[in-house]
């Protein structure tokens, strides 16, 4: 499955993807209602990182990089 992704979706929307599923990870304790602490704390840290890495990964992703530049050059314009 994940090399028919690679074929037809572009690169960055896999991060996007990323970093609904870290904003998951972190909601998830309040939203299910995590009884131990420590599950909490460890969906919530979980989620962060998840979301951290998959900005990260966008932000060393040329494609995207390229895309957003020129995206806000032709706004300002």
């Amino acid at each position: 499955m994940a090399a028919v992704e690679g074929f037809v979706l572009p690169s960055y929307l896999e991060e996007w993807a990323e970093i609904l599923f870290g904003l998951a990870l972190v909601m998830a304790p309040w939203t299910v209602g995590y009884e131990s602490v420590s599950a909490t704390v460890s969906s919530a840290v979980s989620g962060i990182l998840a979301i951290l890495l998959a900005i990260w990964e966008l932000l060393t992703d040329r494609d995207f990089t390229t895309w957003w530049r020129d995206r806000w050059r032709h706004r300002a314009s």
